[in-house]
C-alpha cells in the first residue's frame, strides 16, 4: 500500500468531511446554543435562526445558496488539485 493507491479514498475522505464540518448544526444547538454570545453559533445555524426564529425566509435561502456555492466551489478545487495526485492505471 501506497499513498498513490490510497489517495482515491483519501480524495473522497476529505471532501465529504468538508462538506460535513460546514453542515454542523445539532452539536452546537443542543450543547451551546449558539452561546456565549455567538461565538459558537455556525453558518447553518444562522441560516436556521434568519428564516424560522427571524422569519425572513428570502434572506436565509438567499444564504443557503451562498454555502451551497462555497461548498461547490471548495470541492471543485479539490476536485482540480486530485487530477495531480489520483492516478488510474487500468
Amino acid at each position: 500500500m501506497t499513498l498513490p493507491m490510497l489517495s482515491p479514498a483519501l480524495f473522497f475522505v476529505i471532501v465529504i468531511s468538508i462538506i460535513g464540518s460546514f453542515q454542523v448544526f445539532d452539536q452546537a444547538l443542543i450543547m451551546t446554543n449558539g452561546g456565549p454570545g455567538t461565538r459558537t453559533t455556525t453558518l447553518v445555524m444562522y441560516i436556521y435562526r434568519t428564516g424560522f426564529e427571524n422569519y425572513d425566509q428570502g434572506y436565509a435561502a438567499a444564504q443557503s445558496l451562498v454555502l451551497f456555492a462555497f461548498i461547490v466551489l471548495i470541492t471543485a478545487t479539490q476536485f482540480f488539485f486530485q487530477r495531480r495526485l489520483v492516478h488510474y492505471d487500468n
